[in-house]
């Protein structure tokens, strides 16, 4: 049971929606107005699917403009390889010469050291001796010991003048490697000017290309997808746009109170066929006459044996065929684990048969029998009520083993569910 809302409250919350609706579709509106001039939805969507379009082919032609470009950036790479293989021998021969004047710097001051301890031999070898400046003592007086493992002055000189020829030779090698690597380096920035120049042309053609061709082609794919994005956020806001209307007239629009009726939707013959075989199945276990076919009416919502309308029968057939319908149901839903209380209630489906209509006296009484049976066996994992008016139950057996009970209004039986006032429940 789900009680009725409040028409006032339901009005304040339709109202609210109301305004809601308003306020979102006035902000699409804005933003809608922002963009400029827009169109329907579908010449926005129209425009859209030119602009991919474009979008595509521009972006083709941009992958041919830089496939073109390809090879002379691969020769501008390699010119740039070699101009840098040439920097870096320049910049070894640089080192070279840098080390070089060092060394001749050294060559140079040891030249000039010798010169002057050759010089310095030569002027001492030619003093004469005299009184020791020390101790005054006369030469013959003095200890020459010391003289047998010294140099004389003259040996000194001749040493000194032996160290700077080979010295002088080592500068004069000097001079001729960095003649050489002087050579060599001139040479190497000869070829570094030629590199610079070839890798200069290169680039200025590469550059060319590019501005002529791939950079051209690259804002036009920019232009190109700023104005996608721009559709389609035109075409998302007049789509939200359309929505919110909608809704918005929707929720304007006051409800008619709608009738306490059936489902709207019927049950087709082919959704239907699993369970027009399970009432087929039960009517032939019943002994039914004539259930060689069962099917379902989409019309009448309502079982067809063999092609005559459940309605057409007399009173007595109905409740058995709506008995059928019934346990048919029951049957399916337990087979198929469909939502299900599992049980059915089924009141007096055999009373109204015991005196059938006259166009239905030809139809067998054992079906009450077969009915039991079939219902005692083939429902033991579901519950079947049965309420009948009637004291013609089988005394066969038939009903052996299912719970009986006998309601009557004297002291056999049961009186009822509800014990009477002063009893003992």
């Amino acid at each position: 049971m789900i009680a009725n809302d409040d028409p006032k409250v339901a009005k304040g919350r339709q109202e609210g929606r109301a305004e809601l609706l308003n306020s979102l579709l006035k902000s699409a509106s804005e933003r809608l107005a922002d963009l400029g001039d827009v169109g329907g939805l579908t010449d926005e969507r129209d425009r859209l699917a030119r602009i991919e379009a474009a979008l595509q082919t521009a972006i083709s032609e941009r992958t041919a403009a830089q496939a073109s470009a390809a090879p002379l950036e691969a020769k501008r790479r390699e010119a740039w390889t070699a101009l840098r293989v040439v920097d870096s021998k320049l910049a070894v021969m640089a080192e070279l010469q840098t080390r070089f004047d060092l060394l001749q710097e050294q060559y140079s001051s040891d030249l000039r050291r010798l010169e002057a301890i050759a010089e310095a031999g030569v002027r001492l070898d030619q003093l004469k001796e005299e009184r020791c400046p020390m101790c005054g003592a006369l030469a013959e007086h003095h200890e020459n010991a010391h003289r047998e493992v010294r140099l004389a002055p003259s040996g000194v000189f001749q040493a000194c003048k032996a160290e700077s020829a080979k010295t002088f030779k080592l500068l004069q090698d000097l001079q001729v490697t960095r003649t050489a690597t002087a050579v060599e380096a001139e040479q190497l920035r000869s070829v570094r000017a030629a590199r610079q120049q070839e890798f200069d042309a290169i680039a200025a053609e590469l550059k060319a290309l590019l501005e002529q061709h791939v950079d051209v082609a690259t804002k036009k794919v920019d232009e190109l997808r700023a104005r996608e994005g721009t559709s389609r956020k035109a075409l998302e806001l007049l789509e939200s746009t359309q929505e919110l209307a909608a809704l918005l007239e929707e929720a304007n629009t006051p409800k008619k109170k709608e009738r306490a009726e059936g489902p709207s939707s019927a049950v087709s013959t082919a959704q239907a066929d699993p369970f027009s075989r399970e009432v087929e199945t039960l009517l032939r276990a019943w002994h039914f006459p004539a259930s060689e076919r069962v099917s379902f009416s989409e019309n009448d919502q309502d079982v067809v044996i063999s092609s005559r309308a459940r309605k057409s029968h007399g009173k007595g057939v109905r409740a058995i065929i709506r008995a059928a319908f019934n346990l048919a149901l029951l049957r399916l839903c337990v087979k198929d684990e469909r939502p299900f209380p599992n049980f059915v209630l089924i009141d007096s489906p055999l009373l109204v048969y015991e005196e059938p209509d006259a166009d239905e006296a030809s139809f067998p009484q054992d079906v009450k029998k077969h009915f039991w049976e079939s219902v005692k066996s083939s429902f033991v994992d579901a519950q079947v009520i049965i309420i009948e008016n009637s004291k013609q139950l089988p005394n066969d057996g038939t009903i052996g083993g299912v719970n009986l009970v006998l309601f009557t209004g004297n002291d056999q039986g049961r009186r009822g569910f509800i014990p009477q006032a002063g009893t003992a429940t």
